[in-house]
């Protein structure tokens, strides 16, 4: 995982001990551009399950 060490989530996630990753689908391009952007809002709203450790995956997201 790259995160660019200006973006906002860098300090999120070097100061979290754990995070989850969701591999989105084909059809979830929209909100990867969405994640992509530097904005704090980018979680609003966003469809999710509880996974291991009860850390968040995007709904819709592969399941591997």
């Amino acid at each position: 995982l790259n995160v660019d060490r200006t973006a906002d989530l860098h300090v999120i996630l070097a100061e979290t001990d754990a995070f989850a990753l969701s591999v989105l689908a084909e059809d979830q391009e929209a909100l990867s551009r969405r994640f992509a952007e530097d904005r704090p809002d980018r979680f609003d709203s966003v469809s999710h399950v509880e996974g291991f450790d009860r850390l968040p995956l995007i709904g819709g997201a592969l399941r591997c």
